[in-house]
């Protein structure tokens, strides 16, 4: 993992026509303030956590941060840890900046994307000022290798450099660096959410490949210039993936393990590759594998990976390049991967070699690999093929095999948390826990009052005594029907596995004697209609569920329960109605105990009510207030290829859900918007009042 520490975040000194932090400067969430004793301390636990030994200063533009700044934080972290390194665009380098470097050992790396015109769309407000600050970087690549520190340096292919009649001058400008001893450069395909961004600067994936092949082809003719990208290519043919760079290594965007941000207030984030909304999330807490088991088991077609020969070694590439601006989906650049892989394959097997992607063992590696992503897990290809020839080739287990999934099968139960900020989780975290809390009382206690005859919980072994108990003192009955494992939010669609010695909560039934006998017998006979009647749940809704759920399969309802079919609609946007809004569900926040049958259903809002005004008859007014409160806000719902995302102005939700090859999106319009909320640039966030990038495309009022 790489440590990077944004003092002043994505502020910059230039504008890059194609740089992909735009969208946080267009949502206005660019750092301005910083606590340097804070980011000493974030560096500290994350180097503890993580087991670093440096930390990159990066911005935007970090020398934007004054100099007496930057040299306390090297000459702190030369003492710490040896070393440190400075990802610049080299434009405000200066004589003391160098004597830093030197001084302090900060390795540097440049963003430069070749010489003279070749680099204007890295721009400075006018050509003259672009072109000056053009020779300013190469005046610095210029002096760091004369003072025997040569920068890495980043290039980012576009057409203002990398055209058929641009690369014989980019080939010459290269041979120059190879002379001043420059070592490595990483080629970046230009990565835009703007569309006339894109189809002013982006190359076509024809060019991409003939660029790419280009440099391919010049690397035997460099001295001393070597481009990992292909380094790269060959080592993950080869099983060797140990050293791979982030992008092959299935990065979850939402933990971004290469990456571990510390922003100039201490917040931890993410890389900004992942940045679509304009903002900074918090990492969740914990990492997880969804996009790589849903691409897995997704058609090429429907932006899937399956049966992909180099998926082992590819995984989908960077979430932050996929189809659409989804991660969910493989990257937008599939076909110059795919590419560039078929031509290191021929030239390995040309020089005797066997690629893992031909392999008689490959699948076997590769479910083996999807096992362990369904278990949380990411080992390297090169410890799955050492374990793999330690037992001597040993055919996988039936239950790897399993591991794969069939083509629109549904992923294993996951629910994941991601908060848009540390004041949002600091303000909502512990009022979404009472919340949920006090909701799980009002359902035990409504079966008491005689408003239903019978309610669901999960209870821990633990808590179980004590909540039998305190059901016996209300004249109630308390049965386990089942048992469910951990989800972060505790709420899940599906009853998730309990593993061996794992942690696990039964699912109970409380209500009379006679009534959890009855609930009991119906839960073994699966009787979906039996079961919502004792529950509680409106016919209307009891009827839509057995329907969804038992007819056709599904596991979620959200997308039929606002209208939405599975012919053509993809976009539905609606006013939300607090007490059928379930899509707070997954931490722990909602006013009904069921699915509703529709946004408008008369019947699930008047229980909404009910339940709502005893929850204040039981003192529980405050978190009434939460709920109906976070219910009111702005969400966006979307699903695709066996992963939803929910959005919400203070968290996002990541969860499973029905297969869909298609997008499909719910906004809900809300009343209310928490001061705690990010300013971003696509709905539900705001940005100050002014139009949203994204607006739906379709608005319905069912």
């Amino acid at each position: 993992m790489s440590i990077e520490v944004r003092p002043l975040g994505v502020s910059c000194n230039i504008r890059c026509h194609y740089c992909y932090q735009n969208p946080q400067r267009d949502a206005r969430n660019v750092g301005h303030r910083f606590d340097v004793d804070r980011m000493k301390a974030e560096i500290e636990k994350a180097a503890g956590e993580t087991g670093d030994r440096s930390f990159t200063v990066f911005g935007g533009e970090p020398l934007l941060v004054p100099i007496e700044v930057l040299e306390d934080l090297w000459t702190w972290g030369h003492e710490k840890y040896g070393s440190t390194s400075i990802q610049t665009n080299g434009t405000l380098i200066s004589d003391r900046h160098l004597e830093l470097f030197e001084r302090c050992n900060v390795r540097v790396g440049i963003s430069v994307d070749g010489p003279d015109e070749l680099n204007d769309t890295r721009w400075s407000h006018d050509l003259k000022k672009t072109r000056e600050m053009t020779e300013r970087t190469h005046g610095a690549i210029r002096k760091l290798c004369e003072m025997g520190r040569p920068p890495s340096l980043i290039l980012t292919l576009s057409k203002s450099n990398a055209t058929a009649e641009l690369l014989p001058r980019m080939s010459e400008w290269l041979k120059e660096l190879d002379g001043m001893g420059i070592r490595s450069v990483r080629l970046h395909i230009l990565e835009t959410e703007n569309a006339e961004i894109h189809e002013r600067w982006a190359l076509s994936d024809e060019e991409n490949i003939a660029a790419f092949l280009h440099f391919l082809d010049l690397e035997s003719d460099l001295g001393t210039i070597r481009f990992d990208l292909f380094a790269d290519m060959r080592n993950l043919l080869l099983g060797r993936d140990r050293r791979a760079t982030c992008v092959w290594k299935a990065c979850d965007p939402l933990t971004t393990r290469a990456v571990r941000g510390i922003e100039g207030n201490g917040q931890s984030s993410n890389c900004g590759r992942t940045n679509k909304e304009g903002i900074d999330f918090v990492k969740a807490s914990r990492e997880g594998f969804e996009r790589y088991l849903a691409l897995h088991r997704t058609s090429r077609e429907a932006g899937g990976c399956r049966d992909c020969r180099f998926f082992l070694m590819c995984k989908g590439q960077c979430p932050g390049t996929a189809i659409d601006s989804d991660w969910r989906n493989r990257s937008v650049y599939c076909g110059v991967w795919m590419a560039l892989f078929e031509r290191l394959e021929s030239d390995l097997m040309e020089a005797g070699e066997m690629p893992l992607s031909v392999a008689p063992f490959r699948k076997a590696i590769e479910a083996e690999m999807v096992e362990a992503w369904a278990g949380g897990r990411n080992p390297s290809i090169e410890r799955l093929a050492e374990r793999r020839f330690q037992n001597g080739g040993a055919g996988i287990s039936n239950r790897s095999e399993k591991g794969a999934g069939a083509s629109g099968s549904p992923l294993p139960e996951f629910v994941r948390l991601s908060w848009v900020s540390d004041g949002a989780r600091e303000k909502w975290k512990e009022r979404f826990e009472k919340a949920s809390r006090a909701w799980y009382a009002i359902e035990r206690r409504a079966v008491a009052a005689g408003l239903r005859r019978c309610a669901l919980a999960s209870v821990s072994p633990e808590e179980f005594p004590d909540y039998a108990l305190d059901c016996a003192m209300e004249g109630l009955s308390v049965l386990p029907v089942g048992r469910s494992g951990p989800l972060e939010g505790g709420f899940s669609n599906r009853a998730v596995p309990v593993r061996s010695g794992g942690r696990y909560s039964f699912r109970v039934v409380v209500g009379t004697i006679a009534d959890v006998r009855e609930f009991a017998d119906a839960w073994k006979k699966r009787d979906d209609l039996a079961i919502g009647a004792l529950l509680g749940y409106p016919e209307c809704c009891n009827r839509f569920f057995r329907r969804q759920w038992h007819d056709r399969g599904r596991f979620d309802t959200t997308w039929p329960m606002v209208g939405g079919d599975d012919n053509g609609t993809t976009e539905i946007a609606m006013e939300g109605v607090p007490e059928t809004n379930i899509h707070c569900r997954w931490f722990g926040v909602r006013a009904v105990p069921h699915l509703p049958c529709g946004v408008r259903c008369e019947a699930s809002i008047d229980l909404g009510r009910r339940l709502r005004r005893f929850g204040g008859e039981l003192g529980l007014c405050e978190e009434m207030e939460t709920i109906r409160e976070a219910l009111s806000w702005p969400l966006e719902w979307s699903s695709l290829n066996g992963v939803a995302i929910v959005k919400t102005p203070v968290l996002k939700v990541v969860c499973s859900t029905d297969f869909s090859p298609v997008r499909r999106r719910l906004r809900l319009e809300g009343s209310e918007y928490p001061d705690e909320g990010a300013r971003g640039i696509v709905f539900p966030y705001r940005l100050d009042g002014s139009k949203r990038r994204g607006d739906p495309a379709a608005r319905t009022t069912a």
